[in-house]
Formats: C-alpha cells, sequence, structure tokens
C-alpha cells in the first residue's frame, strides 16, 4: 500500500510540488526565525552571566536610558555598598569611515574612565560584559581612542594602532573586546567625552551608570535601596532581573515569530486538503475499482492518509535543510547567530507531519465513503 500510495502521490508533479513548496517555505520559516530568536536569547543571557553589576537609568524614560545629571554619580557612590559608580553615554554609529548605515547597527558606548578606575573589573567588562582579547584599555582622561569589537574588527577589516571613523571624528584602535554575543561583538567603546561630543550631550549630562558592588551578594540589597530612596528620578535593574526581563520578552517575541511562520505553515496545510481532494476526485473510478476488487473503506482511507502524510513528511525534511541554511546565511551575513537545536528540529518537522495527517484527513474520508457502482460510472 505505501509503494501505491507514494507513486500515486507523483502522479499530478506540479500540484503535488506546489504542496511541497508551501510546506517547504513554512517549516523553513520557523526554524530560522525561532532559531535567531533563540540564539539571540542565548547570547544575551551569556553576556549577563559574565559580570555583576547594576544599571541605573532615568526612570520612565523615553528611550532606553535617558537624560540624567552627573550629579547623580556622587549620590550613587555615597550608598552603601557600591564600590563605584561609572556614567556612560550611548549612541549609535550612523557612518564607520564614512559608510553610512541606515538601520545603525553599531552601537557606541562612551565609558568613563576615570570613574572606572575604582573597579576590580574592567571597564569593558562592566559595560558591555566582553573582555579585552587584543591590545589594553582606554586609560583615565584618554581621548581620541577605541575599543573594538571582534564583529567590528571583522567586518571592517581593522587591526590594533590603525584608525577608524566614526561619526566622522577619527579614533586609533588601542584595543579589541570579545563576548560571545555577536550583537555585543558589533560594538564600540570610547571614552565618555569622545561620545558627548558625537552625541550632543552636555559634559554635565549622561544617560546612565553602571554600579559594581563590593560584595555580590549585596547587589539585590543596593538595587532595593536606590529604588526606594530615588524612586521618583531612577530605576535601578541587576544583571540578573535584567537578564530575566530580557527572557519574558524574547519569549513572548519566539511565540510570535514563531505564530507568523506557523500561519504560512497552515497555508500549506490547506494546500495539501485542495492536492488530495483534487486527486481524489480525478481517481474516483480508480477507487471505485479497488473497491470492487475487496478494498475496504479502511484501505481507502489509509491510502489517501499515506500519500498527505508524505507530503508532509518530504516537505518537513526539505523545511528542516532550507531553514538550516537561511539560518547559517543569516549568521554569516549579518553575525545573527543561530540556535538551531534538535528540538527545534523535530518540532518543526512534527508540525509539517502533523499538517500533512490533518490536511489528508477530509480527502480520505471522502474517498473512503465513495459507493463502487457509482464511482466506476464516473467518466
Amino acid at each position: 500500500m505505501l509503494k501505491f500510495s507514494f507513486l500515486n502521490l507523483f502522479r499530478n508533479k506540479s500540484r503535488t510540488a506546489l504542496s511541497l513548496i508551501a510546506i517547504v517555505i513554512g517549516v523553513s520559516a520557523i526554524i530560522a526565525l525561532v532559531s535567531v530568536v533563540d540564539g539571540l536569547f542565548g547570547e544575551v543571557q551569556g553576556a549577563l552571566s559574565q559580570v555583576q553589576s547594576i544599571r541605573v537609568s532615568q526612570k520612565n524614560a523615553p528611550g532606553p536610558y535617558g537624560n540624567l545629571e552627573i550629579e547623580w554619580k556622587n549620590k550613587l557612590d555615597g550608598v552603601q555598598g557600591v564600590r563605584a559608580a561609572v556614567p556612560i553615554v550611548v549612541g549609535v554609529a550612523t557612518s564607520i569611515d564614512g559608510e553610512y548605515s541606515v538601520f545603525g547597527q553599531t552601537q557606541v558606548i562612551g565609558v568613563d574612565f576615570t570613574s572606572a578606575q575604582k573597579l576590580t573589573a574592567s571597564a569593558v567588562q562592566l559595560a558591555v560584559s566582553a573582555e579585552i582579547s587584543e591590545g589594553r584599555d582606554i586609560r583615565p582622561g584618554e581621548t581620541g581612542v577605541v575599543i573594538i569589537g571582534k564583529q567590528t574588527k571583522k567586518n571592517l577589516n581593522k587591526f590594533l594602532n590603525q584608525s577608524i571613523e566614526i561619526n566622522g571624528k577619527k579614533f586609533k584602535i588601542v584595543g579589541v573586546f570579545s563576548s560571545g554575543s555577536a550583537l555585543i561583538n558589533s560594538g564600540l567603546v570610547i571614552p565618555i567625552e569622545d561620545a558627548r561630543e558625537l552625541f550632543n550631550v552636555g559634559s554635565d549630562r549622561m544617560n546612565a551608570l553602571f554600579l559594581e558592588v563590593n560584595n555580590p551578594e549585596q547587589e539585590k540589597r543596593v538595587v532595593e535601596i536606590i529604588n526606594f530612596r530615588f524612586s521618583e528620578d531612577l530605576s535601578a535593574v541587576s544583571a540578573s532581573d535584567l537578564s530575566e526581563q530580557f527572557g519574558d520578552v524574547l519569549g513572548s517575541l519566539r511565540l510570535l515569530v514563531a505564530a507568523v511562520a506557523g500561519i504560512s505553515a497552515v497555508v500549506a496545510g490547506v494546500g495539501i486538503i485542495n492536492t488530495m481532494l483534487m486527486s481524489v476526485i480525478e481517481r474516483f473510478r480508480e477507487i471505485g475499482a479497488l473497491k470492487a476488487v475487496g478494498w475496504t473503506n479502511s484501505n481507502i482511507m489509509k491510502m489517501i492518509l499515506f500519500e498527505s502524510i508524505m507530503i508532509g513528511v518530504i516537505g518537513g525534511f526539505l523545511g528542516m535543510v532550507a531553514g538550516s541554511a537561511v539560518a547559517v546565511l543569516l549568521h554569516q551575513t549579518f553575525g545573527l547567530t543561530a540556535a538551531i537545536t534538535p528540538m527545534l528540529l523535530l518540532e518543526a518537522f512534527s508540525f509539517a507531519v502533523l499538517l500533512g495527517l490533518v490536511g489528508g484527513l477530509y480527502p480520505a474520508y471522502i474517498a473512503s465513503k465513495a459507493d463502487p457502482i457509482e464511482s466506476l460510472r464516473v467518466e
């Protein structure tokens, strides 16, 4: 019966091919998009787990950080348990070496390296959760220098002591930082004085601060003190809390992405129903003949279901290959890390098989109920 079903499947190659293409698109979209979201989640989790720090920003800020007066640094330095409060200015490089980016993907973080002298960890580790893999850190009071991410170095083919132009201003590369996150590795770290000039931030202003505590066990307590004492102006969050919040957001995004990609797969399921119905209608005489020689309703139903399930199996397999290829292409082209896990592949493949099964139920039922005498009369 399986061989018979397989041969029937390719009687109308163009119709079967259209159903397969729809399944492949749906499955590959699920794998590619969900794997990128999972990869991003893994990167952020890994980066945030490398450092014990607290981020303090303006409460109810219009953007991700806000705009704070520099006096807040002294107030936070005075909070019990805080070793150092390091101001930062955050912006986006719209042009690097004269090449403009429409999407502004390169984040630039300006760090107050003078305040960072009190840190036990490096300022780069605190600001971007990364380690310096080449060169050196930026010295207090130094300007016109930059530490670039590993991915930025690769993209621009840059080396230590070479120059790089950021938003029209030249910087000397003194170091390269490396993280487990391709997103972080695409960034730049410069002195806060240069960042203020690049992004038109006053010398008495900053976007946020990073705090290092004397003891990791004090982290939660320090966050509570800041959020209570400065509740009207500031918002403090620890790296662990930030990781949890980001995980919740990405979890919701994963469901949304899977749902959007799943819509195309459901459309493919409708295509399977159409393909199998047309196949049943065209083969009414054949079905009648099979019943006349002893095939039962159950045999007919199984034959049609085998055909529709095979569409799901073949489409699911090809979709896994295509989806994995797209994910790899996204990584090579945009530096996006895709987490292609066996569980994700199994889920996507199972979904394709389920679509094939569900898509074949109604056509199989119609075929099984066909009257053999009436079927043989069909021209």
